[in-house]
C-alpha cells in the first residue's frame, strides 16, 4: 500500500509533516489505474517517487506533469475560490510544491517509456490524465478540510516570502 510506503519515508526521513492526514486518491478504470498519496513537510526539497506498472521511474515522465501541474492548480484555485490573496508576493508553483511528499503509482496496458531502463515515462495522454483525477480531487479535499488547507496555504506563503527576501538581498548585494 503506497500509504504505509508513504508514512515510512517520512518517519525514515525524519521529514516532520505539517498536517495530519495524507492525501489519497486511488482512480481505477478499463485504461490505466492511478494511485496517488501526497504530504505536506516542513522539508525544503519537493520529492516525488512515481512509478509505472510498479517501476520506479527516476527521470518521472507524463504522468509526474501531470501530478506537478494538478497540484499547482488545485492550490491557486482553491486560493482563488476562498479569496486568499497575499500583497506583494507571487506564488509560483515551487512553492507550492516546496516541501511536498508525494507518491503516484500508474498502472498502464501499453506504457511508452523511454529508452532501455524504463526511467521515464513517455505516454502524452498521462499529463491530461493525471491533472484530471488529481486536481478536483486535491480541491474538494482542501477545501473539507481547511485546517489542513490553512497549514498548507501557510506553508506556501512563507516560501514564498522567504524567496522573496532571498531574491531581494541578493539584489541588494549586487547594487553594492
Amino acid at each position: 500500500c503506497i500509504v504505509s510506503y508513504l508514512d515510512k519515508i517520512l518517519t525514515e526521513g525524519q521529514k516532520k509533516a505539517i498536517h495530519d492526514q495524507n492525501f489519497v486518491i486511488v482512480r481505477d478504470d478499463e485504461k490505466y489505474k492511478i494511485e496517488v498519496v501526497l504530504r505536506w513537510t516542513e522539508a525544503t526539497d519537493e520529492q516525488i517517487r512515481s512509478y509505472v506498472n510498479g517501476i520506479r521511474t527516476h527521470a518521472g515522465g507524463t504522468h509526474e506533469s501531470g501530478l506537478r501541474s494538478a497540484i499547482g492548480k488545485a492550490v491557486r484555485n482553491y486560493m482563488e475560490v476562498h479569496d486568499i490573496k497575499i500583497k506583494g508576493i507571487t506564488i509560483e508553483n515551487s512553492d507550492i510544491r516546496e516541501g511536498i511528499l508525494g507518491i503516484l503509482s500508474v498502472f498502464l496496458s501499453e506504457p511508452m517509456f523511454q529508452g532501455q531502463t524504463k526511467e521515464k515515462l513517455n505516454n502524452p495522454e498521462m499529463t491530461a490524465t493525471g491533472e484530471s483525477v488529481v486536481r478536483p480531487a486535491l480541491e474538494t479535499w482542501l477545501s473539507g478540510n481547511p485546517s489542513i488547507a490553512d497549514a498548507v496555504v501557510g506553508r506556501i506563503v512563507l516560501e514564498a516570502r522567504a524567496r522573496q527576501a532571498s531574491r531581494d538581498a541578493a539584489g541588494e548585494v549586487r547594487r553594492k
